[in-house]
C-alpha cells in the first residue's frame, strides 16, 4: 500500500471517530441541547398546524425530537396515517451506530498502520475478534 493510501486511510478513520465524539451543532433557536456525536440524519416536517416545524435528530448517539414534544407529535401523526410508534431505544440500528463506526475507525487505523501485506493477518485477526466480542456484548450470542 502506498503511503499517500495509507495516509488517505488513517484520515478517514479519525473522520469517523469524529462523528461519535464531536459535537454535533450548536443548541438550536428553541435551546434544546443536541446530543453527543455529529448529526448523520436530520428530518424536518413543516405544516399549518405546527407553526415552529417538527424534526427528529439522529446522531451517533441516538435519536431526539429537535423539540421537547416533536417526538411525541409525529407518533399522533403516524396513528393516523397507520404508522408504528417510533421509540428510539427499541430500533437496532440507532443502538448499533456507534459499535459500527468505531469497528470501521479501528478496522481502517489498523489497515492504515500496517501497510504490508504480511501484516494484513494480524488487521483480520483482530477484525475476527471484535466481531465476536459484539455477537456477545451486543447480541449476547455466543459463538
Amino acid at each position: 500500500m502506498r503511503w499517500y493510501s495509507r495516509i488517505m486511510m488513517g484520515a478517514a478513520s479519525l473522520l469517523m471517530a469524529a462523528a461519535l465524539f464531536l459535537p454535533s451543532e450548536l443548541p438550536d433557536q428553541r435551546g434544546y441541547p443536541q446530543p453527543r456525536g455529529l448529526t448523520l440524519w436530520k428530518i424536518s416536517l413543516k405544516a399549518p398546524q405546527y407553526p415552529e416545524g417538527l424534526g427528529m435528530i439522529i446522531s451517533a448517539s441516538g435519536m431526539r425530537g429537535a423539540g421537547k414534544h416533536d417526538i411525541d407529535s409525529v407518533n399522533n401523526l403516524n396513528h393516523y396515517i397507520g404508522m408504528k410508534t417510533i421509540h428510539p431505544d427499541s430500533i437496532l440500528e440507532v443502538k448499533t451506530v456507534p459499535w459500527a463506526l468505531g469497528f470501521f475507525t479501528l478496522f481502517g487505523l489498523g489497515v492504515a498502520l500496517t501497510g504490508s501485506r504480511k501484516r494484513r493477518g494480524v488487521v483480520v485477526r483482530f477484525v475476527d475478534v471484535v466481531r465476536r466480542v459484539y455477537h456477545v456484548a451486543l447480541l449476547g450470542v455466543g459463538i
